[in-house]
């Protein structure tokens, strides 16, 4: 590891994040056991939104499938499986698939407390994120039937156990996303348990983390499409068990119409997101779902113009463009971004055409490297170097300069700068067509990529010109050729699609158009 890198790495983070990561590596994890206090609870059944039937991802034969990824195992459940990396770990120990109807309740309790016993054991090791959401789903299996706890009697010392824990162990190491997990487990925790102390530090990690993490214009400020719509179905599932008059409840309905407006804009008019940063499809719950969530608890958008996101968004009666136009956010979590700095997101008929080459895994790997990169995305590389450097997973070093220089209504200027390098990006919108046009500082190799949907091909090129399957159009200016290669579109995790990309060289300036036949 280069030095220079590391330094660049820490530079940005909070004295906080320091203090905590120091604890967590002087102090080794207790296991289960040591937060049973061997008190008798009495929990209470919470008033849960009622949520749509999902694809069954768990067997009564013990198999497993999650990210597109599946296995079998033949006795009993081996609660640190690894051989497919730690996300899909983190799924097998999430438990939400104990809310599947097409296995017996019997066999659900059963992992349940296997699972309870390897964390009593310290056999699987107690982690704050994995705990927040396995107690969320533990409390609405629960609560949709009361009975159930009180057939299962000593799981509610285990599942108070896990939450003492989690108490004690919110994630100021890593702050961002993972800190609004935990603080909405044990808010739902203190519903449940019905803990005073519990909801006033919870209440007051959210209304400031909250205040924080959800921007002016209504993006939470990892700037992960995917994973705004994971927040803003905890801000919904709050509030659905929240007391109306509760000032919580008001504050957190405030931030869920100011975050759907934002969802609502970012959005193509048929329901998908652009799969900017770590985005991808099957995760989280739809726009259409959030959106229906949304009505059932009488909430209304709230939208705002696009602003300190970075994101902008530009329509005709052809194309819908979005493009981020922002540099590294936040930057002390970095972890979700790419170095995507002037890319873009192109439909054209409500159909995507120039897209996202998408994320396929969190493993760090080659893969994992090559979709963080900035020749993954439609957007100009410069000499083959990328604009920030994104290294080992979710982390960013060194990080580009991003300006908006001017906008309007149907166009955006914007610049980024890194390495001595400055490219100018300008998107431009009009009745029929959309055109970019791109100018870089130096008489360098540069090369704009433009990553196609699956399902569009070429059907004709000249010189400057390409036609589409589709029925629209690429006509370049200034170019000194254009290549069409393939590569590898990341339909969800750890699932990849050949597609094709056009690369087109240039020196100094280039044009490019889009528009219909």
């Amino acid at each position: 590891m280069r030095i220079g890198r590391l330094l660049q790495t820490l530079r940005y983070i909070k004295p906080i994040q320091i203090v905590y990561q120091l604890r967590n590596r002087l102090f080794r994890t207790a296991s289960l056991q040591k937060y049973k206090d061997g008190k008798g609870y009495n929990p209470r059944p919470l008033n849960l939104l009622p949520l749509p039937a999902r694809k069954s991802v768990a067997g009564s034969d013990l198999q497993f499938d999650f990210l597109n990824l599946s296995a079998t195992f033949p006795v009993k459940i081996d609660w640190n499986y690894n051989s497919y990396g730690k996300l899909w770990n983190y799924n097998l120990q999430y438990l939400d698939y104990i809310n599947q109807e097409d296995i017996s309740e019997e066999i659900r309790l059963s992992w349940i407390l296997d699972l309870y016993s390897s964390l009593d054991s310290g056999i699987l090791i107690l982690e704050p994120y994995p705990a927040s959401l396995r107690v969320m789903n533990m409390m609405r299996f629960f609560s949709m039937d009361g009975s159930r706890i009180q057939r299962l009697w000593e799981i509610k010392s285990l599942l108070h156990a896990e939450l003492t824990y989690l108490n004690d162990h919110y994630e100021y190491h890593i702050l961002g996303n993972h800190l609004l997990e935990n603080a909405f487990a044990m808010l739902m925790a203190s519903s449940y348990f019905q803990s005073k102390v519990w909801k006033s530090k919870a209440s007051k990690i959210l209304i400031r983390q909250l205040n924080e993490q959800i921007l002016k214009d209504g993006a939470h400020f990892e700037l992960s499409p995917m994973y705004h719509q994971i927040i803003l179905f905890r801000v919904l599932e709050a509030i659905s068990y929240l007391k109306h008059e509760d000032t919580l409840s008001k504050f957190l309905r405030d931030k869920a119409e100011l975050m759907l407006g934002w969802l609502n804009q970012i959005s193509f008019s048929n329901g998908e997101i652009p799969h900017f940063n770590d985005s991808s499809d099957g995760i989280a719950y739809t726009v259409k779902q959030l959106q229906d969530f949304a009505v059932s608890l009488n909430l209304k958008s709230k939208e705002y113009p696009l602003s300190n996101s970075g994101y902008r968004k530009f329509a005709n009666e052809q194309f819908e463009l979005i493009t981020d136009v922002h540099g590294i956010s936040p930057d002390y979590q970095p972890g979700h971004n790419h170095a995507d700095h002037l890319s873009f997101v192109l439909y054209a008929g409500q159909k995507p055409f120039i897209i996202d080459p998408g994320t396929s895994t969190y493993n760090i790997s080659d893969r994992r490297n090559w979709e963080r990169s900035t020749k993954a995305h439609n957007t100009v590389t410069v000499n083959n170097q990328d604009q920030s450097d994104v290294w080992s997973g979710f982390r960013v070093g060194r990080r580009a300069v991003v300006k908006i220089i001017k906008e309007n209504s149907s166009e955006v200027l914007a610049s980024v700068q890194y390495k001595g390098i400055r490219h100018v990006r300008n998107f431009a919108i009009s009745q029929a067509s959309v055109s970019i046009t791109d100018l870089v500082n130096s008489d360098a190799d540069a090369v704009a990529r433009y990553y196609l949907h699956p399902s569009v091909f070429v059907s004709s090129a000249s010189d400057n010109q390409v036609n589409f399957t589709n029925g629209f159009n690429i006509e370049f200016e200034n170019i000194l050729e254009f290549k069409i290669e393939e590569y590898d579109f990341a339909e969800g995790f750890n699932k990849l699609q050949k597609a094709k990309v056009i690369e087109a060289f240039f020196k100094t300036t280039c044009k490019s158009t889009f528009f219909s036949s």
